[in-house]
């Protein structure tokens, strides 16, 4: 969305940007000038082990969310569960507890 601003003298053509406020003069070479400096390119094995390492932390997270929800559920802290176990016992587990509430 470019909207001409002014029109200068001859050859000089002031044109702003609304978003970045950019000018640009006939008269002068446009040099873009960049605010934040660009890492230099990573290569493929670095950004492979990168998302490698990503992944790891993400499953580890979920582990852990599973493990927790495993020591809530009345004697399923001791057992060794399946995720789909753990949320089947879970499901039971809270459904008995709205059963208590309502009775």
């Amino acid at each position: 969305m470019a909207c001409v601003k002014s029109i200068l003298p001859q050859d000089a053509l002031s044109i702003s940007l609304m978003s970045s406020k950019l000018t640009l003069n006939s008269n002068t070479p446009y040099q873009p000038q960049r605010k934040v400096q660009i890492p230099p390119q990573r290569s493929y094995v670095e950004r492979k082990k990168i998302r490698a390492d990503n992944e790891k932390r993400r499953r580890a997270t979920i582990n852990q969310a599973y493990q927790a929800l495993r020591n809530e559920i009345p004697g399923a802290a001791n057992q060794k569960l399946t995720k789909i176990e753990t949320l089947i016992q879970a499901t039971a587990y809270i459904q008995q507890l709205e059963e208590q509430l309502e009775g």
